[in-house]
């Protein structure tokens, strides 16, 4: 398959994706996951796509994607309601429900997910909503969440960095969701620790000029235990 993403470029393609991704935040957190899946697909351009990703990257739904990818790195205005129609489409149309079942096409996504780094890129660009609605659905798919393992101790990492009164209890709430997902869906890792709990622990009963911020922290992190 050959698509006009092919010409753009990999930062190009992070911030085209993240954009379309960010319109699929009002919709169910599978319908952002499917659907960044499947952009993800198509943003490679079909270049070297494992079979099980080159058969769904041919459908109708998913070239239609590959429109909206290419407006949106144009700066074209694409309306939100158009993008979640279209994405919509190209979930239904792929099968991709269905395929997602399978640890073969579990491990091809999550390499597609990786080449783009769109975790990491979420967290730079303070997309935390996408970051903890995409972190939900990978602890739903075994194999994804372990191909991903060290890109989410990474991202968990970058997060707590921004844990300030500044960026509020988002951030909080999705830095302990990473620690406890790795905790409890891969409890045999090295790279897995409760360094970031006990880190803002330690924010939390520290002497500070913003107790309400830590009053805050301090419920978010008991919600969590």
């Amino acid at each position: 398959m050959t698509t006009p993403t092919q010409s753009i470029s990999k930062s190009e393609n992070q911030r085209s994706l993240l954009k379309v991704m960010k319109a699929l935040t009002t919709a169910p957190a599978q319908v952002l996951f499917y659907g960044s899946a499947l952009l993800a697909v198509v943003a490679t351009g079909g270049v070297a796509l494992p079979g099980v990703l080159a058969t769904i990257a041919t459908t109708v739904g998913v070239n239609t994607l590959s429109s909206i990818l290419e407006r949106v790195a144009r700066e074209d205005e694409v309306p939100e309601d158009e993008i979640l129609l279209a994405v919509e489409k190209a979930i239904q149309d792929s099968g991709i429900e269905k395929l997602a079942t399978s640890d073969e096409f579990q491990r091809a996504i999550a390499h597609v997910f990786q080449e783009f780094n769109l975790l990491k890129y979420a967290v730079q660009k303070g997309e935390f909503t996408i970051v903890s609605m995409l972190t939900d659905q990978f602890t739903q798919h075994k194999v994804i969440l372990e191909v991903m393992q060290s890109d989410l101790s990474i991202v968990r990492s970058q997060m707590e960095t921004l844990s300030t009164r500044e960026q509020g209890a988002e951030i909080l709430k999705t830095v302990l969701k990473i620690a406890k997902q790795l905790e409890n869906q891969l409890p045999s890792s090295d790279t897995v620790s409760v360094g970031g709990i006990r880190r803002l622990r330690i924010f939390l009963a520290s002497p500070s000029d913003v107790l309400t911020e830590r009053n805050l922290f301090r419920k978010v992190v008991d919600e969590f235990e």
